[in-house]
């Protein structure tokens, strides 16, 4: 999983630098490739399997980063992202929470409906920088062994653009579980992952400007 993160990077890589080389004319008017940066709302949440009743509860948190909307056809483009983003979930009503520190890179193909209303879909590739669980408001400790350092999300929403700026709204759906495996004893074939599983759902509000 850690090599499919630091591809995903290489690739964001190699398609901004072809970016900077490449321009797309349409039938209307030149059009390039554009840069922008972006931050905003999260309303995080993890999909627990199966459901312990009202245990796990969201949370809300930011996410910020950078993107390119690279020209492809008149009414289509892809979109890859670099976002800074912190997510998790609180247990208990608060008692309990988690938070996950990630870097996520989307990578986005971006359907222009109409010239200011546009459908972003596709894959993103996140990577655990940190993880901490507190109790209450009193402490918070680092615990990166509890949790898959590499995560795998579909990704879909809507954008709306006026003028240079951007606001859209998505939500995130994991398809690997969160947590890391283990077996409870030597003499048993029970581990953690059959008894419980966590799922990233996500949902981002987020205003952006291009240059």
């Amino acid at each position: 999983m850690k090599k499919l993160f630091f591809t995903s990077a290489f690739v964001l890589s190699m398609i901004v630098t072809y970016a900077q080389s490449y321009r797309y004319r349409p039938t209307s008017e030149p059009e390039g490739v554009r840069f922008g940066i972006k931050g905003g709302v999260n309303l995080a949440n993890v999909i627990v399997s199966p459901r312990p009743g009202n245990l796990v509860n969201g949370r809300t948190d930011f996410h910020a980063g950078l993107f390119a909307d690279i020209p492809v056809a008149e009414k289509f483009s892809i979109q890859p992202e670099l976002l800074y983003s912190r997510q998790g979930f609180r247990v208990l009503n608060g008692i309990g929470s988690v938070t996950m520190n990630t870097i996520s890179v989307p990578v986005l193909a971006k359907i222009h409906v109409t010239p200011n209303v546009s459908i972003v879909a596709g894959p993103q590739v996140s990577y655990l920088a940190n993880a901490r669980i507190g109790l209450n408001s009193w402490f918070a400790i680092n615990y990166n062994n509890a949790f898959q350092k590499v995560g795998v999300d579909g990704v879909a929403g809507l954008e709306f653009e006026a003028g240079n700026f951007v606001v859209g709204g998505r939500y995130n759906y994991g398809f690997n579980n969160l947590n890391k495996d283990f077996t409870f004893s030597k003499n048993s074939d029970m581990s953690f992952n059959d008894l419980v599983q966590l799922r990233n759902s996500t949902v981002q509000l987020s205003v952006g400007y291009k240059f």
